[in-house]
């Protein structure tokens, strides 16, 4: 089955390793915008600097 339809299966890997890389991205993505919104709100916490 696998030597008939390889098609399919390169298919689902192509498949599996796009959510992978999605899952991935969406990840970083997320922490970079967690990170940012710390850093803004660490920074309007400080009252250091006046605007």
């Amino acid at each position: 089955m696998l030597a008939r339809r390889p098609l399919g299966t390169l298919r689902r890997l192509i498949l599996l390793r796009l959510t992978v890389w999605g899952v991935r991205l969406l990840a970083w993505s997320a922490g970079l915008a967690l990170r940012r919104a710390l850093r803004i709100a660490f920074r309007a916490a400080l009252p250091r600097r006046p605007r």
